[in-house]
C-alpha cells in the first residue's frame, strides 16, 4: 500500500479482524521498533502483545560492535555478550554497558558521519530505551508468542526479488 501509517493500520486491524486474530488466544504485534508501528499496535491493536522483533536490536548491537573496535575477536566477543544479556532479558545491562561507552567516546558532534562509532552508539542507545518495554524476551519464551518475524520477511524479500527484479518497471498505481 501506499497508505501512510494511519491509514495502513487501520487497513491491517481489518484485515486481522476479517481473520480471526482478535479473538486469538495469543495475541503479538511484532515491529522493527521505529515509533509508528507502536502507534499502529497502540490504535489498532491495542490487546495484543507489543514485542520488538529480536533480529533488529541485534544488527544495531553488531553495527555499534563493529564501529567500537576492529579486532573481529573483540567485536564478537562484545557482540556476543551484548545478545547474550538481550536474550536473558537485561536490556537495562545492555544500555548501561552503551551508555558507559559512550561516556568514554563522547556524543557525537553534529557534522558525525551517520555510521560512526558516536553516532551509532547514541542511536542504538536511544533505540534500546524507546523499546525497552517491548523486549522482554524470557517471558515471552515462558508465554509462547514469536520473537521474530525473519520467516515472514524472508518470504517478502524472496517475493521482492522475483516481482522486482531490475527488469521489471513499475509506476505508483501498481
Amino acid at each position: 500500500s501506499l497508505a501512510d501509517s494511519d491509514a495502513f493500520g487501520a487497513m491491517r486491524a481489518t484485515e486481522a479482524n476479517n481473520r480471526g486474530f482478535f479473538a486469538a488466544p495469543k495475541q503479538a504485534f511484532l515491529g522493527d521498533g521505529l515509533a509508528y508501528n507502536w502507534s499502529i499496535q497502540r490504535d489498532c491493536f491495542p490487546p495484543f502483545t507489543p514485542i520488538v522483533d529480536f533480529i533488529h536490536p541485534i544488527e544495531r548491537l553488531y553495527a555499534v560492535a563493529k564501529a567500537l573496535s576492529e579486532d573481529p575477536g573483540e567485536v564478537w566477543q562484545q557482540f556476543v555478550d551484548w545478545i547474550r544479556e538481550r536474550w536473558q532479558g537485561s536490556v537495562e545491562n545492555v544500555i548501561g554497558m552503551l551508555l558507559t561507552k559512550q561516556i568514554t567516546r563522547g556524543e557525537p558532534p553534529e557534522d558525525a558521519a551517520e555510521n560512526g562509532p558516536r553516532t551509532l552508539l547514541a542511536e542504538t542507545i536511544t533505540y534500546l530505551q524507546n523499546n525497552r518495554s517491548r523486549m522482554h524476551y524470557p517471558e515471552y519464551r515462558r508465554r509462547g508468542p514469536p520473537t521474530t518475524s525473519c520467516l515472514i520477511e524472508s518470504l517478502i524479500k524472496e517475493m521482492n526479488y522475483r516481482v522486482k527484479g531490475t527488469e521489471k518497471f513499475w509506476n505508483d498505481g501498481a
